[in-house]
């Protein structure tokens, strides 16, 4: 269920576990599901929940040209290309990753990785791949 008040323009959203629409990840990777994006219009912020599977595919090589992008992840593990620089992230860490940065992310651990993925955008809007260097 979704709720919300209204001061003027804004609204205060409370979207609760579960209501999301989910959506799959490329190569099958696993899901995501907007938690704030597309009830607000024009984004201007999207919040997502993504679940990465164990054993899955490296995500494609892409970046956002105007969209800055910071993970947070909650459980597992997340391996992060950014530019040329990889990253190990565990429950608790995040990484900010600015706009024009190519980056993507892979599983490499037993279990599913649950992470946020918090954009100052519309990333889906603004989703380049990137050939690989």
């Amino acid at each position: 269920m979704t709720t919300s008040a209204e001061a003027g323009s804004q609204r205060t959203l409370v979207i609760q576990s579960g209501t999301a629409a989910r959506h799959l990840l490329r190569l099958g990777r696993g899901s995501w599901e907007s938690l704030v994006g597309d009830r607000v219009a024009p984004p201007s912020l999207d919040v997502r929940r993504l679940t990465i599977e164990p054993g899955s595919a490296p995500g494609p090589l892409h970046e956002h040209r105007t969209v800055d992008n910071t993970y947070l992840v909650l459980e597992g593990e997340l391996d992060v290309q950014a530019g040329a620089e990889h990253y190990r992230l565990t429950a608790e860490d995040a990484i900010f990753i600015p706009a024009g940065v190519p980056h993507s992310t892979n599983n490499p651990g037993k279990r599913q990785s649950l992470l946020l993925a918090i954009y100052d955008g519309s990333p889906t809007e603004d989703f380049l791949l990137v050939d690989a260097p």
